[in-house]
Order: structure tokens, then sequence, then C-alpha cells
């Protein structure tokens, strides 16, 4: 956890509030029944919950991948050598046509329905060891923009400092 910045000062410890908190979701409860249950007295306040989960400064994203990394190569223990490993890159479309205002939400063509539907563009980054198993190790979310010249042209220098960076190492 410390890798991904997720670390607390004083108080109880950030991986017992995670682990509360991965339980919880194990058990089909949220936070909000369990607080208000009479097994409230395990747990500390909302509040701790609430700002961890909130903190800006955690990377959730890197936490999820080197968590996929760890869970992969425990599992990779577990099967045989001879099994093919299969790396998915999925590009989906989250269909909203009732929305109006969601952030990113934009008109997008959906290849499997051959149509353009309001949604979100999600890409999905995951992996398959065996027919039963299958984590999700990424997602993001795409934002369909239109590019303008000025763009175009800091992408082209972008890419042109690439190429002159992977040169200097060579």
């Amino acid at each position: 956890m410390r890798k991904s910045n997720i670390t607390k000062s004083c108080g109880i410890s950030a991986y017992e509030v995670f682990h509360f908190l991965l339980l919880l979701a194990f058990q089909g409860k949220n936070l909000f029944r369990f607080l208000n249950s009479k097994h409230k007295d395990q747990a500390v306040s909302k509040n701790t919950y609430y700002r961890f989960l909130n903190e800006t400064s955690y990377n959730w994203s890197k936490f999820l991948l080197l968590l996929a990394v760890k869970v992969t190569t425990i599992f990779d223990t577990l099967t045989r050598p001879a099994r093919v490993k299969v790396l998915i890159l999925d590009d989906s479309v989250i269909k909203r046509n009732r929305s109006k205002s969601v952030e990113l939400l934009a008109r997008i063509y959906d290849h499997v329905e051959h149509k353009c539907q309001k949604g979100l563009h999600s890409l999905h980054l995951a992996g398959q060891m065996d027919t039963a198993l299958f984590q999700l190790a990424s997602t993001c979310f795409l934002l369909r923009i239109k590019a303008t010249a000025t763009m175009k042209f800091h992408l082209k220098l972008i890419i042109v400092q690439m190429d002159t960076n992977s040169v200097r190492k060579v």
C-alpha cells in the first residue's frame, strides 16, 4: 500500500481500514448499514472510512495494478505451466441514453449494435489464466473530443520529443 502512497499518519492503520472495507464488500453489506447495526462497536468512526476513500493523494489505479500482479503471481503458482495465459484489452460502451449531464458523456458509435448512442467509452484491462479465473486489472473512461490544430501540434511535439529521447538513450 505504501508504494501507492496509501498511508495514514495516526490512528488505525491504512491496512486495517482497507481490510474492513474489503470484508464489507465480500459480505454484501454497505458501510452505512453496518455502522447502524448492532456490530458498530467493531468499527471506528465513519469519518475515518470516508476520508480514507476520498483522499486525493492515494494512487488507487497503481494500487489495483500492484494487487492484480500479486494475485496473478499467487494463482500462477497454483496452475499448470501448460495453461494458456491471456491479456484482454476491452473497449466497451456503457449506455446512458437517459442521462443529460454526466461527466464524460458523449455520443458514441457502438460497433456491436451499429448505431450511435449516448454513453461512456470505457477501456478495461484484464488477465485470464484459466477459464474460471478472470481478474480486472484496470479500468479507465476515455474522453472523445475533436482535436484542434494546436492540440495536433502539441501531440506532434510530444511524439518528436519521445523519438529524440529514445534515440539518445541508444
